[in-house]
């Protein structure tokens, strides 16, 4: 795994056994659609794992990542990998739940892009995603948020999202928040 685009472009990641890393492909799409969203903008990567995700927003431009991950073995290799990208003074590491992390920051943090990339069949997501969509903690008022999830994930398709886009057994859904 690598960072595909950007000033860390081609530095290779580490990931932590047992955890499925968003792929390069996802990665290439992910940022393909958000285009120009990304450049300065403040970014949380929920489920964060090896970070590759956050990484590649940063790279690609991001101000600033806040990444959320309560695995300690995860914590220890994307704080590696941030400093293998040169990147680390740009993101925060939250070792917590996602929820309580979400109900921590509030409306303090606006965030105008969430991507969240629970393990599949996690049974927490759709009340991560009712914090996020509904209670719109840690989001600005025009938040893009992104669900890298199974198909036909019910906790997903309960809030409709604005956009998919499918990778064999993997979905990219893109929900944006508005007004």
């Amino acid at each position: 795994m690598r960072v595909v685009a950007g000033t860390a472009r081609s530095i290779r990641l580490h990931a932590p056994q047992g955890i499925r890393p968003t792929t390069d492909a996802m990665r290439e799409t992910l940022f393909n659609v958000l285009g120009q969203q990304v450049h300065q903008a403040q970014f949380l990567d929920l489920f964060a794992g090896s970070g590759a995700v956050g990484i590649e927003a940063l790279s690609r431009g991001a101000a600033h990542c806040t990444f959320v991950e309560k695995d300690a073995a995860c914590v220890r290799i994307l704080s590696e990998n941030l400093e293998r990208t040169g990147l680390a003074d740009r993101g925060d590491l939250l070792r917590r739940d996602a929820a309580r992390a979400l109900r921590e920051m509030g409306s303090q943090r606006q965030h105008a892009i969430a991507f969240l990339d629970p393990p599949y069949g996690f049974h927490g997501l759709a009340e991560v995603l009712g914090l996020l969509l509904e209670q719109r903690l840690g989001l600005s008022k025009q938040a893009v948020v992104v669900v890298q999830h199974s198909r036909g994930q019910a906790a997903v398709e309960a809030f409709g999202p604005m956009r998919t886009k499918t990778f064999g057994e993997s979905v990219l859904s893109f929900f944006t928040c508005g007004g």
